[in-house]
């Protein structure tokens, strides 16, 4: 498995490829310590969407005394050797890392 974040969009600043390596870290954690117990072998982490493509969008106005805001999200997919049951998936707890990590501050979207 590739670990590294080498094929980025070379378009995304810094900041944001530091949160996603944060997120792949993460990923590879949860993975590395629940391994054994799920028996999943990780093969791949693959961000698609907007950030991929590098036409992502941080975007906020105040319209009328109300601010709306408009921020993608990293789409990010997680592919092993065997699929993941919903179950499983919630048993290895990465949403809750990345969404407690006071680094990462884009949203993150997983699909196993």
């Amino acid at each position: 498995m590739k670990t590294s974040l080498d094929q980025l969009p070379q378009l995304l600043p810094a900041s944001k490829q530091k949160e996603l390596a944060k997120v792949q870290e993460i990923i590879v954690r949860r993975f590395q310590v629940q391994a054994r117990e799920y028996m999943f072998n990780l093969e791949k982490i693959i961000l698609f969407g907007s950030y991929a493509r590098g036409t992502w969008v941080e975007d906020g106005y105040v319209k009328d005394g109300i601010t709306y805001e408009y921020k993608s999200d990293f789409d990010i997919l997680v592919v092993t050797q065997q699929g993941i049951s919903e179950s499983n998936w919630i048993g290895l707890c990465i949403d809750e890392h990345i969404d407690k990590h006071p680094a990462i501050k884009t949203e993150v979207d997983l699909a196993p």
